[in-house]
């Protein structure tokens, strides 16, 4: 009987795991978001993020690392907001809407386009702006495209304009030092004006066989120009070849739980046999390896996000996000 009941667990657990669900990047819905003094949207940077005096958007502090505290600095009124109001049952309670502002430009007098990049950090180029490449957040699957429900509104409807996406999948390159890109989409006229709720998709196009393990996704108010443009989004999320996640075969199949942990990390496989391990933080680098029977102590790990590594004997490597908290 207690055999069953572990099997039952075990199965529940591999469907979930196997259902998608664990396959998007956090916050994809808008959902998770603090209504307070400063509006805030979790696991999202946005253009607010940069100070603001009359007309000019001043850039943070070149070449440099901010982190999840510096994001409550959202001072750049009103070009991301949250919209917790909704009444429109397709585009739900929650939503962003991005926003470009005629007349805010940067001190090099580009026009400054709302946008929202998924992410708890970022990284400054050395102009102070935000480097996209350098940021995101960690992603081991390999999506075939990125689709989601929006709404684009241009009050200057006389010449076209559209809202703009971009992703970067990305993989660490110890060698170099630096990212190699796996996979990229950006968009045409996927989000053109519509002033109803509509469903888009964007095809992320491969240009490596290689596992990423990272993902950058990016939004813009508009395409190109500062006209008074809106971008609303909700639920996006990732589509996947008909045969999932990518696994050799059935008894190669194994889930991490819970997740996150600030302690142990429990792995189920239909096996159960001993193995490895490798943990490497999100910029790729090597934490913390061992060998595992059905745990891994993870107590000495800083708080971050992780990428857990479990080699499969000629088979693919396993990869699985977790977050130590």
């Amino acid at each position: 009987m207690k055999t069953s009941k572990l099997f039952l667990i075990f199965f529940f657990l591999i469907q979930l795991a196997l259902s998608g669900k664990s396959q998007n990047i956090e916050n994809a819905d808008f959902d998770s978001l603090c209504v307070c003094a400063i509006d805030r949207v979790y696991h999202w940077v946005t253009s607010d993020v940069y100070s603001l005096n009359q007309d000019t958007a001043y850039p943070f502090t070149p070449n440099s690392l901010f982190t999840d505290a510096t994001m409550e600095l959202h001072i750049a009124f009103n070009s991301v907001l949250l919209n917790y109001d909704n009444s429109d049952s397709v585009g739900f309670a929650h939503s962003v809407k991005i926003l470009s502002r005629p007349g805010l430009n940067y001190p090099s007098g580009d026009i400054f386009r709302g946008f929202i990049v998924n992410g708890d950090h970022f990284v400054t180029d050395n102009q102070g702006f935000i480097d996209f490449k350098r940021g995101g957040s960690a992603f081991a699957f390999r999506p075939d495209s990125i689709s989601g429900k929006y709404k684009f509104e241009d009050s200057l409807s006389s010449v076209a304009e559209y809202g703009k996406a971009i992703v970067l999948l990305k993989k660490y390159n110890s060698i170099n030092q630096s990212s190699d890109t796996i996979a990229y989409a950006e968009s045409a006229f996927e989000l053109s004006p519509s002033a109803q709720w509509k469903q888009f998709s964007i095809p992320i196009h491969y240009i490596s066989s290689a596992t990423p393990d990272s993902i950058v996704v990016v939004f813009f108010s508009s395409s190109n120009s500062g006209r008074p443009t809106t971008l609303w989004l909700d639920d996006l999320k990732f589509t996947y070849p008909a045969t999932g996640i990518d696994i050799s075969d059935d008894n190669s199949r194994e889930i991490i739980f819970p997740n996150p942990t600030n302690r142990l990390i429990y792995v189920a496989s239909e096996t159960q046999k001993p193995g490895q391990y490798e943990i490497y933080d999100i910029g790729g680098a090597l934490i913390l390896k061992g060998t595992f029977e059905n745990c891994i102590d993870i107590s000495t790990l800083a708080n971050a996000c992780y990428i857990l590594k479990i080699p499969q004997n000629g088979r693919p490597t396993q990869n699985f996000k977790f977050i130590k908290n």
